[in-house]
């Protein structure tokens, strides 16, 4: 991990990402952030088994597949990672936790230097300028958060 001037770890540059065009632009603008900041890059992707996949389980005695729900959003976290120029470069990781991305992203942003998502997801208020996820980030995150709307360029 690259550290600054007096010693210091770097603090990481978070970003949300859920594969939806808002979710790419963050991460290819995180990526840069890093880059510039020389910090290493951590990319949160909650995931979640969805609900009818419980109910099932439930009614017919097995239990649903969480693992397989959670490969899935690491596959697509690394595969975009692969995508995205300039990410091979830096010390990543990747937090993949299991619900409500908000508030994984509002513990994870505790002693970030930024925190990046973008406006909206994949959720269905298409309408709106911000998404529930951005909204909550910006209004609890514990450090300087970017949110980058739809139409946002990827930079690199």
């Amino acid at each position: 991990m690259d550290e600054v001037a007096d010693g210091a770890a770097a603090a990481p540059v978070v970003v949300g990402f859920d594969g939806s065009q808002g979710g790419t632009a963050a991460l290819s603008f995180a990526v840069a952030e890093a880059r510039l900041r020389r910090a290493p890059l951590v990319v949160v992707s909650a995931w979640r088994a969805p609900v009818s996949e419980y109910v099932y389980a439930a009614a017919h005695e097995h239990l649903a597949d969480p693992p397989a729900h959670r490969r899935d959003a690491e596959q697509l976290v690394r595969s975009a990672l692969a995508d995205t120029s300039g990410a091979a470069d830096l010390a990543t990781s990747v937090e993949l936790p299991e619900g409500d991305p908000g508030p994984a992203l509002v513990r994870r942003s505790e002693g970030a230097a930024l925190l990046v998502v973008g406006s909206r997801g994949r959720g269905s208020a298409t309408t709106m300028l911000l998404g529930s996820v951005s909204s909550e980030c910006v209004r609890l995150a514990r450090c300087p958060v970017v949110v980058l709307g739809q139409g946002a360029a990827a930079t690199t």
